[in-house]
């Protein structure tokens, strides 16, 4: 779309004439009635000799008329073929302040409403746009600029000249929003400037400012939606965005920037919508394949997913990235050999990504890989010290080695750099419980449920543990919470019934295992081999012998 060539900021001012020539290959499409920052197109004069409606006649004719030094005819026929574009469509609402200024400026030059002091750096302006071809522009302008009166008009034209070295123009600036504080190109550049250098709050009061200027100004809406953004302020930043998109409909950076906030925000339907909206305008803008895949991935929509990323692969063909989420997509699928396949691929191509061999060292431990995926978590760390992560990935390969001391002291690393890292409680407590060591489990379980008591594993686990000590009661309780918060957690409910029967109440017992078998077919609920495993262990301790047995032969091993 060619409107880009104006929104872009900033526009080399060789690259203008071009742009001007292009320009008119939006405004067929452009929908929604102009009523703001431009409102007076200049009057077609009607002994023009071409058709009215081949507006780029105006832009050819004006920029060959400049070049031939015929001044005031270019000037004029440029600033009708503006006043046609600009009455016919939306566009001003998304020029950067660079072409915004020298539209202004063009149509008050042919107003006729300059001083013929002012013209004479204007038109040498414009000579230097669209006829010098030496590209130095601000070296050939200013001493025009630097003869002239300092009129509001000159002001606004030197800053323009120069707006892109906000160093050598800041304190001009400042100087003419004292004298001029309502002028929309000055607060408009006073914004771009700051936002270029990252202070985000500045640039939102000059933003609002511009706004208050002129309500209908999608640019504006947009740079304060980047700069509330920059703040980390995202619920202000999508009402900008949104209101961005409603005055430009095609703005399709606002759709991909907004998409990326719901990214952030792990609203996956709302950021695959955006992404969706911004290739409709767009084919393959930015990354937006590549986010489509992550999206979906985490919507466990993996087809698509797969879609996306193979379509991003295609056009970024050696994208380490893109490889690396091809590889979390065939892991999300359980199929873990072709997902070490592509975090290889990842590696190959970027092998200074400590997160690459995080993905490809899980991939390894579900695949029961554990050798390999020790030394994918080991080389990650030796890259990332302080990742808590990490830490414990490397503790859940000790403990699939049966070396339970190290898996806690890799556990106990992980709570040093934050205590608050609920998981690498529960893995301690799974291998407390390996050595014996109840009470400890328990404690590190306290602590986890004291960080989110809604955590379901640690409850569960806490109430093993408790079955574990003898205190059946407990494990009763616990195993219920954990029930609460999680519906399929099968563990819990056979540990109730477990706990139940060890306490002597068979029928009890045996109503809570049928309801409970009952439950997990209705639901689809695994019934894992462990249920009968621990009825087992009850009879090798010569508990319940009779009772246990009647269960797993009349109700567990009926389960089909």
């Amino acid at each position: 779309m060619i409107i880009w060539y104006f929104y872009i900021m900033p526009t080399p001012f060789k690259l203008i004439p071009a742009c001007v020539l292009l320009c008119l290959a939006f405004v067929a499409n452009a929908a929604i009635p102009v009523d703001t920052i431009i409102k007076r197109p200049v009057p077609i004069s009607k002994t023009m000799s071409y058709q009215v409606s081949d507006f780029s006649v105006y832009f050819k004719e004006g920029i060959a008329s400049i070049r031939k030094d015929s001044m005031d005819k270019g000037v004029k026929l440029l600033s009708t073929g503006f006043g046609y574009v600009l009455s016919k469509g939306d566009i001003q609402r998304v020029l950067s302040y660079q072409l915004l200024e020298l539209i202004d400026l063009i149509d008050i030059t042919a107003r006729g409403k300059l001083s013929p002091a002012e013209v004479v750096p204007m038109h040498a302006f414009l000579k230097g746009v669209f006829a010098d071809s030496s590209g130095n522009i601000v070296k050939t302008v200013l001493p025009y600029i630097n003869k002239a009166p300092s009129t509001t008009f000159v002001k606004r034209l030197k800053l323009l000249l120069q707006f892109d070295t906000p160093d050598k123009i800041n304190s001009d600036l400042n100087k003419l929003l004292i004298e001029k504080p309502d002028l929309l190109g000055a607060n408009l550049l006073k914004a771009e400037i700051l936002f270029g250098q990252d202070k985000f709050a500045e640039t939102v009061g000059y933003c609002t400012k511009v706004i208050s200027l002129s309500p209908q100004y999608a640019h504006a809406y947009h740079l304060r939606a980047k700069s509330y953004e920059g703040l980390k302020l995202h619920s202000k930043a999508l009402v900008d965005y949104d209101q961005t998109i409603k005055l430009f409909p095609a703005h399709f950076e606002a759709f991909y920037e907004r998409a990326d906030i719901y990214m952030d925000e792990d609203k996956y339907r709302q950021a695959i919508n955006g992404y969706l909206q911004t290739l409709a305008i767009v084919n393959n803008y930015k990354w937006c394949h590549y986010n489509l895949a992550r999206a979906y991935k985490d919507v466990n929509m993996t087809d698509s997913a797969m879609f996306y990323i193979n379509l991003h692969l295609n056009t970024y063909k050696e994208d380490a990235d893109g490889f690396n989420i091809k590889g979390e997509i065939f892991y999300a699928m359980d199929d873990y050999p072709a997902a070490i396949a592509q975090h290889n691929r990842a590696i190959a191509y970027n092998p200074n990504r400590s997160d690459f061999y995080e993905e490809r060292g899980d991939a390894y431990f579900y695949a029961k890989d554990i050798t390999n995926a020790m030394v994918d978590f080991k080389k990650a760390f030796s890259m990332d010290k302080n990742n808590k992560y990490l830490m414990d990935r490397i503790g859940n390969c000790y403990h699939s080695n049966g070396d339970e001391v190290k898996a806690i002291s890799w556990y106990q690393a992980a709570l040093k750099i934050n205590p608050n890292y609920k998981y690498a409680y529960v893995d301690m407590d799974i291998s407390l419980n390996k050595l014996g060591r109840y009470k400890e489990a328990i404690a590190a379980l306290e602590k986890a449920v004291a960080i989110d008591s809604t955590y379901a594993i640690a409850n569960g686990n806490m109430g093993w543990d408790y079955y574990c000590l003898g205190n059946y009661d407990a494990c009763i309780k616990h195993s219920y919470k954990a029930l609460n918060y999680q519906e399929d957690a099968t563990y819990a409910m056979f540990n109730i019934a477990l706990a139940t029967l060890a306490k002597g109440d068979f029928e009890k017992a045996r109503e809570l295992y049928t309801q409970f078998v009952k439950t997990c077919k209705e639901k689809n609920y695994p019934i894992n081999d462990g249920a009968i495993t621990d009825l087992n262990d009850l009879i090798k301790k010569k508990i319940m012998v009779k009772e246990a047995t009647y269960i797993i032969e009349n109700i567990l091993r009926k389960t089909d």
